[in-house]
Order: C-alpha cells, then sequence, then structure tokens
C-alpha cells in the first residue's frame, strides 16, 4: 500500500523526543506512532567512552575530549585490526591520522572499524575474504598490516581508493558484515502471535532467516535489497566457550556446508520490496511486525535523494538524542506499522534497538495493539538484572571493560608487524 503521511505533522513530532507513554487506544495516528518512536530511540544514560588503551601515546585520547561523535565511535567493539590501525594512528604512522580524520569527518560512519577496515582493503587490494578472517593469527594480521601500510602510505593513496565507486564508508562498515544470532540473547524470552495472518520482518536484510528460524515462523523479509542478494556479505555467529573451535574466538564465519545451508535459506527466502516512504503493511485481522536494528535504529536512508523536503534540514549531533532527519525515518516507518491498530486491527510489534547514533545497552521492546486497545507493552534492557520488564539500566563499567579489553595485543606485538 501507498502511504500518505503528513509530513509537516511528522517534521514537528520528529523535534520532540521525550517518552510520555503510549496511548490506551490508537485513536490518533500521529501520537500514537510517535509515542513508540520516543520508546524505542529514547537514549540510555551509558558512558560513551571508557577505554584503557594498551598504549602510552594519548594522541586519540585528546581528539575525543572535544568530539562526541569520536567518543561514540570509540566506545563500540575495538579489537586487533581497528587497535592496531588506532595504535597506529597514535604513533602518527605515514598518513594514518589524516585517514582517520577523513572517516571520522565522514557523514555516513562506520558502525564497525573493524569491519570497515578490513572491507576498505578487501575491495581496494582484491585480497581474498577468507585470508582475514582468523584475526588471532600472525600472518593473518601481518597480512592485514602489509596492505594497511599501502592503503595510508601517502594522502594520495588513500583518496584514490575512497573515491573509487565500489568504496562506501556505510556500504563497507556494516551491510557486508552479518551476524546471525547477535540478538539470540535478547529475544530469548519474547513469543511472538502464534496466529498471526502475515509475519514481517523490516529491514531484514540477510538476517530474515534466523528470525524465521528463531520462532518458527514464515516471516518475509521486508526490504529495499532482495534477500538473495548476498554477493559477498561475510555471515558470523555467535558461539559460547564449549562451541568455540580452536583457534578462533567467539565470532566466527560460517564456512563449508552451514554457510551453503544459510546461502540457500537466503534463495528462498521470501522477500518484498519494502520502502518506508513509498510503502505501508497491507490490512488483516493480525499481524505480527519484528525489527532487529532498523525502525529502532537510528538508520540512514538509502534512496534519501528523492525522499527528503526541506522539512528535515537537521541530522542531530552524535551522543545526543536523534536530531529530525533520523528519528523522522524512524517514525516514518513505524507510522506505516501503527496504522493497523489505528484501523483497529491486531498488531504486534517486536523491536531490538540498535542506535548508532549514541552508546546504548539494547533494548528489547515488545508491543500490542487488539482491536485498537493496547494490551501489552513490554521494555526491557538486555541482560538487566532487577527483574524482567523492569525498565531500562546502564549497563556496568565493569562488563563494559571486560568485553572491551579481551585478548589485546602488546605494542611490541604490534610494532613487528611494521617492518
Amino acid at each position: 500500500m501507498q502511504n500518505n503521511f503528513d509530513l509537516d505533522r511528522i517534521a514537528q513530532l520528529a523535534r520532540v523526543n521525550e517518552y510520555t507513554g503510549i496511548p490506551d487506544n490508537a485513536d490518533d495516528l500521529y501520537t500514537t506512532a510517535n509515542a513508540v518512536t520516543n520508546l524505542i530511540l529514547e537514549p540510555l544514560d551509558v558512558d560513551t567512552y571508557n577505554r584503557k588503551w594498551p598504549w602510552n601515546e594519548t594522541w586519540i585520547d585528546k581528539q575525543a575530549q572535544s568530539s562526541v561523535k569520536l567518543r561514540t565511535w570509540l566506545s563500540g567493539p575495538l579489537k586487533n585490526f581497528s587497535l592496531f590501525f588506532l595504535y597506529k594512528v597514535n604513533c602518527d604512522w605515514l598518513s594514518s591520522r589524516n585517514f582517520f580524520n577523513y572517516l571520522v569527518n565522514s557523514s555516513e560512519p562506520a558502525p564497525d572499524l573493524t569491519y570497515l577496515l578490513t572491507n576498505i582493503i578487501i575491495a581496494a587490494y582484491n585480497v581474498d575474504p577468507e585470508l582475514l578472517q582468523d584475526q588471532k593469527s600472525l600472518d593473518c594480521r601481518q597480512l592485514f598490516a602489509d596492505h594497511l601500510k599501502i592503503l595510508v602510505s601517502t594522502d594520495q593513496e588513500w583518496q584514490r581508493v575512497m573515491n573509487q565507486d565500489k568504496i562506501s564508508i556505510t556500504d563497507m562498515g556494516g551491510f557486508r558484515n552479518t551476524l546471525l544470532n547477535i540478538y539470540k540473547e535478547d529475544l530469548e524470552d519474547i513469543e511472538p502471535w502464534q496466529d498471526s495472518n502475515n509475519y514481517w520482518d523490516i529491514g531484514g536484510g540477510h538476517h530474515t532467516p534466523w528470525i524465521s528460524q528463531r520462532w518458527n515462523k514464515p516471516f518475509t523479509s521486508l526490504d529495499i535489497k532482495a534477500a538473495n542478494d548476498f554477493g559477498d556479505v561475510t555471515f558470523r555467529r555467535i558461539v559460547d566457550e564449549q562451541n568455540k573451535i580452536d583457534g578462533q574466538g567467539r565470532l566466527q564465519p560460517l564456512a563449508g556446508e552451514e554457510l551453503a545451508a544459510y546461502r540457500h535459506q537466503l534463495e528462498i527466502q521470501p522477500w518484498q520490496y519494502y520502502d518506508v516512504f513509498e510503502n505501508q503493511l497491507p490490512p488483516c485481522s493480525r499481524t505480527t511486525v519484528v525489527s532487529t536494528g532498523f525502525i529502532s535504529s537510528t538508520m540512514c536512508d538509502l534512496n534519501a535523494a528523492k525522499h527528503w523536503p526541506t522539512q528535515f534540514p537537521d541530522t542531530g549531533r552524535f551522543g545526543q538524542p536523534p536530531g529530525p532527519k533520523p528519528k523522522a525515518l524512524s517514525l516514518i516507518a513505524i507510522l506505516g506499522c501503527v496504522q493497523l491498530a489505528h484501523q483497529g486491527l491486531d498488531l504486534e510489534l517486536i523491536t531490538v534497538s540498535r542506535p548508532s547514533g549514541y552508546a546504548t545497552v539494547r533494548r528489547v521492546v515488545q508491543l500490542r495493539w487488539q482491536q485498537g486497545k493496547l494490551v501489552m507493552n513490554h521494555s526491557k534492557p538486555h541482560k538487566t538484572t532487577i527483574g524482567k520488564y523492569s525498565g531500562i539500566v546502564q549497563m556496568t563499567r565493569e562488563v563494559k571493560e571486560l568485553r572491551r579489553n579481551k585478548m589485546v595485543p602488546t605494542a611490541d606485538c604490534w610494532d613487528s608487524l611494521d617492518h
């Protein structure tokens, strides 16, 4: 169905981020959708920068003190390849600082620095992706270091590489990286309706087969890219300590029969083209919608050139609640869902938040409307210790330090790679 939303009203709502509760009835479509958007995107009180670097130089630390965007970026998962790069930036190695500043000042920051750097090298120098999989391997780290040295050898070289049509920071940093069971623990106590007429996964991309398997329901992927368009995407999964393979960490790439089986699932995955500006969900008596990190994130619009009118000039700031443009995109997507409840139909919306504009603990939200009346409003953080559906809590500093400082090579090890 083609949507026909009031962009002027959306622009007005997109400037207010305070969550004050969802109305009991979906009589006012825009008020209800805005309340849902504010709940899902509400920033958490999380320290965005508390890292202990495995070296003494502090150039990046000094830059981060004056840049909320950089502090947020550095608070993400940084290991091995990304730490090697940052160490060399601290050492003012070749043209690394200029390249670093280019990445930081890009309008589309990478959600994962490690995969950004890896995929740039793969695309620019035709490196076999399989050779860069095991970051614990000395040969793997040496191969990465050798090509990074070429990339940042001069300003002219990295500028040449980044000006190629096939190099996109957003694409290299996120779209070529799919982690299948990243939301396994978040969704472990969430069960959707068993009798919905339609099961939709909005923005599912290459993740929808896992969602279907998780709940044994026939989810259809709604996305602007077909599920079988996986090209050179890297598929990984998280494994527990008992299932770790020798020489590999908790994040392991799919390979062999397992990779072939998942690619087959993508080939047969039901998919419909879905642009949140152009489409909305078809009406039926009961609908379940899942979105893991799309409508519940500060997402980018791949068709921005034709979508954005003058009502949305502000993109917001990193570390702050989403500005009007990213919030409006989520609001428009949610309007396309909540209009079913507004029509008096049964709607279930399950989201896992993944805002890239500020550091956050993932939040799971499960909402249900029956005949237009809100009958369930569950919101829970990931791994809270104070009870189910008890609200949002901050991930402790101890947990973050434990996650971020595992298996960090020494400066001597990194220096040995630069020969």
